[in-house]
């Protein structure tokens, strides 16, 4: 079994702040279960690494995206990659 880390989402603490659409109700602000580690406070280390590891990666990329320059929406065009797409990868969200 891997060795596990303290959620870097909610520090352990389970729970987080989420605003939550209740319809006609409107939006309002609720702790809910960690939907990083799903409730248990911990992370398995080698997802944390990975994580660390892209996030890393986004922000050189968007150093160099800030020193070319470009928008966001320019660089995501130019890899044929949705705005979206881009902004997750500079922020380590997708690898």
């Amino acid at each position: 079994m891997s060795e596990r880390a303290v959620c870097p989402h909610c520090n352990g603490n389970l729970k987080t702040a989420a605003l939550v659409n209740r319809g006609a109700a409107g939006c309002t602000w609720e702790e809910i279960q960690c939907i990083t580690c799903h409730g248990s406070g911990t992370v398995d280390s080698d997802w944390l690494a990975r994580t660390e590891e892209a996030k890393a990666a986004g922000k050189v990329l968007r150093a160099e995206r800030l020193e070319r320059g470009e928008s966001i929406a320019r660089a995501a065009g130019r890899l044929s990659m949705s705005l979206a797409e881009y902004s997750r990868l500079e922020r380590g969200w997708l690898s």
